[in-house]
């Protein structure tokens, strides 16, 4: 399985491409979809649930993010562990120049690390 993410919003949703389908994500779920890929490419991809957000509602949005990919016709790509979470494919490409400016610290943070 393979994940594209460019820096496209289209009508509020963020744009990714899973297997070369057009995936279209809510703010919450990109920020969580995008940090679990960057540190997938960064070391064994695993995040913990703080680092999401901390937050009790983080399993809740995830399930959501599930939710979302899944009503686009892509099965799961998110492996839960011990309150902590990873993307199961194995090839990712950020364009991670194109975040240098992206609002959210977390996402610049991480874009800059890639």
């Amino acid at each position: 399985m393979t994940i594209h993410i460019p820096n496209k919003i289209d009508n509020g949703r963020h744009i990714i491409f899973i297997d070369g389908r057009l995936v279209k994500l809510r703010p919450k779920s990109f920020r969580y979809f995008f940090l679990m890929a960057a540190q997938r490419l960064i070391d064994d991809g695993w995040v913990d649930q703080d680092e999401l957000e901390v937050s009790l509602n983080v399993p809740k949005h995830v399930y959501r993010l599930r939710k979302e990919i899944r009503d686009q016709g892509v099965p799961n790509i998110i492996e839960s562990g011990r309150y902590k979470y990873r993307l199961i494919p194995t090839e990712i490409t950020i364009e991670a120049e194109k975040f240098e400016d992206y609002a959210d610290f977390d996402i610049r943070y991480l874009a800059g690390k890639l």
